[in-house]
């Protein structure tokens, strides 16, 4: 099937590794991707964090072991976030986003007409009605794999509806988005004339669609995979019966859309009672439905098994990887030619994605207004290309700890190297560094107040002009930590990071990471060698108390080693080649090799049900609705 993509020229990682996949069609759907083959606000529109990085990467490592069948499918938003920072505050606001000038073309069929598909949802202002919804279906390729993207205007409008973006109704329109793209799916698989032998569902926002999948006797040989990725009870996706249709519980499994041979046990996998509430739980449904389940680190599998205790199913420990677009282009010539580069030479290039750097951070800072409604810099800020900078640069959340940290310890960081300055520990010496801090905060939560504290640092005289805090906190700015931080520091509370990725793009530019001894980084950087590690820390209590000097003391190491760079001191540069060398362990490539047994026992695994008489599901006939025969085929259908 070279129309999906991947050209069978010599002999893959899959031909060699995993042969039973070679010809295996995979899908994977998710609600967010990160699709770098867009520009602009089309690209920010469609994700907001680790989850849609996650998903865009993985479609480019299944293209890069050579998956010669699969694709993707999510939704394609037409508004994106926008992050100001006017008068010493974050303000946030939606705009339209235009896909005109963007490399995706309408599915066409047989006839080379538009697709489009009809599905029905729940009227979010009053549940007890139908509408009728017409989605198109658009194609794109993300690093390889063609991604289908499902365009409806009046549901998918913003990424993660809340109460903020639709007052009242938020839930009811998440619960929309979610149970439309649920109806997609299979059917944009009858359209496209295929039967997976593989649906990989990512986190439980989509569990829907794999259950309709699993309900649709058409689908029978389908194995389902579901791949958690949240970390507490808390971001698990779960409706109130009571919000979304005042406990009319005949009228909930309705809107479930389950097929009609099958709604009832899979009712039963969705539900959840508690304190008097019956309350709709995808993500115990994914689970109880899947021929597999994985978590995206070694630590956070057993989060998953103990956000699930009365669920015995084994969680694979699969952790994740970061795609060639966070690569700096020069960089990425290097390896596609299998040039290894020396540690010159990434010395060299760490200093040219500095200057680019330098660039966007000075125009972005350009506007910024303080609490007066005074400009803090009519010109921006620049980065010193002669001072180590560290970054800080994700989602500004409770759990990744910016401000925590940061307060104990900025004024030590930004000081001269000259300088004696107090701290909780005593006088410490000035490391001479820049600290470089964006992201976006939640609406209506306390870490606004954070992102206040670090626009008026900006102005703070022994902060001046090494601290930047930078508006905007989309992909851009993450591309520009990876190829141009000199340190990229992680400090999330233990035990609330499912895997972590930032540190994996740093690595993958040579960069060199702090990062808490937890999620992800202890997997593949070593500490001291290609990297370093604090913690692990036994609670948040031992985190707040300890890490702020322990981040401290391991910034006193590599300012030492930066700075003794002039004195043929090659500690820092043989650190940031180690750092490099073990990020060959987190490439999109390597996490998809680490998939592939379980994409093997998935499959094995559901055949092998459905030989067993006794194990068959009662449901397992032909549908009454569909009589053509499906297989695997995309002819004539792309656009």
């Amino acid at each position: 099937m070279e129309e999906l993509g991947v050209k069978k020229c010599g002999a893959t990682w899959i031909d060699i590794n995993a042969p039973l996949l070679r010809y295996k069609l995979i899908v994977t759907v998710s609600m967010e991707g990160y699709i770098p083959e867009f520009e602009g606000d089309a690209r920010e529109a469609n994700t907001k964090g680790g989850l849609g990085i996650y998903f865009g990467d993985k479609l480019e490592g299944l293209a890069a072991i050579g998956i010669r069948n699969a694709f993707g499918c999510m939704p394609m938003y037409h508004k994106r976030l926008v992050q100001r920072i006017r008068n010493g505050r974050q303000e946030i606001d939606y705009r339209e986003v235009s896909y005109d000038r963007q490399p995706v073309t309408p599915l066409l069929d047989e006839d080379r007409q538009p697709i489009k598909l009809e599905v029905w949802g729940i009227n979010t202002e009053n549940p007890l009605e139908e509408v009728r919804h017409e989605v198109e279906v658009f194609c794109t390729y993300r690093g390889g794999t063609p991604l289908y993207l499902f365009r409806c205007l009046e549901v998918f409008d913003v990424l993660y509806p809340d109460e903020t973006t639709h007052r009242c109704l938020g839930r009811r329109h998440r619960f929309l988005q979610e149970t439309i793209f649920a109806q997609c799916v299979p059917r944009l698989f009858r359209r496209l004339g295929v039967i997976p032998d593989a649906l990989l569902i990512n986190e439980g926002h989509v569990a829907v669609a794999g259950a309709i999948t699993r309900g649709d006797p058409v689908f029978n040989k389908t194995a389902i995979l579901y791949t958690n990725h949240t970390v507490v009870p808390a971001g698990l996706e779960v409706f109130d019966v009571d919000e979304l249709v005042g406990n009319d519980l005949g009228r909930a499994r309705y809107i479930m859309r389950f097929p009609s041979q099958s709604w009832q046990w899979l009712w039963k996998k969705f539900i959840v009672e508690s304190e008097g509430k019956v309350l709709i739980d995808f993500s115990k449904g994914a689970l109880e439905i899947c021929s597999a389940a994985n978590a995206v680190s070694a630590e956070h599998a057993g989060m998953t098994r103990s956000l699930f205790p009365s669920h015995n199913k084994h969680i694979h420990p699969i952790l994740n990887g970061s795609g060639d677009t966070w690569v700096q282009r020069e960089l990425l010539e290097l390896e596609l030619q299998g040039i290894q580069p020396s540690a010159e030479e990434l010395l060299a290039l760490g200093l040219q994605g500095k200057r680019t750097a330098r660039e966007v951070i000075r125009r972005r800072t350009a506007d910024l207004t303080n609490q007066q409604g005074k400009v803090i810099a009519a010109e921006g800020r620049e980065l010193n290309l002669d001072m180590p900078a560290v970054w800080l640069v994700r989602r500004i959340v409770d759990y990744k700890s910016q401000y925590p940290i940061l307060k104990e310890i900025i004024h030590i960081l930004c000081a001269d190297r000259e300088q004696r300055v107090d701290s909780r520990w005593g006088l410490r010496r000035g490391l001479g560094m820049q600290v470089v801090v964006g992201g976006v905060a939640p609406l209506n939560c306390h870490e606004q107040t954070w992102i206040e504290a670090f626009v008026q640092w900006m102005e703070r005289p022994d902060l001046k002009n090494r601290f930047f805090f930078v508006p905007g906190g989309d992909t851009e700015l993450l591309r520009l930590q990876a190829i141009g931080a000199d340190i990229c520091l992680n400090c999330p509370q233990p035990g609330r990071e499912a895997c972590g990725t930032s540190d994996q793009r740093s690595a993958r530019n040579g960069g060199i990471n702090i990062a808490v001894h937890s999620g992800g980084p202890p997997e593949y950087l070593e500490d001291g060698r290609s990297g370093m590690l604090i913690g692990p820390y036994i609670n948040n209590s031992d985190f707040f108390d300890l890490a702020p000097k322990h981040i401290l003391e391991k910034l006193e190491v590599l300012a030492d080693m930066y700075y003794a760079q002039g004195r043929n001191d090659r500690r820092w540069r043989e650190m940031k080649l180690q750092s490099y060398l073990a990020s060959r362990q987190v490439s999109a490539a390597a996490m998809e090799q680490r998939y592939a047994p379980v994409y093997v026992q998935a499959i094995c695994s559901r055949l092998e049900h459905l030989q067993d008489p006794e194990s068959r599901h009662h449901v397992e006939t032909t549908s009454d609705q569909y009589h053509q025969p499906v297989q695997n085929t995309h002819a004539g259908l792309t656009g």
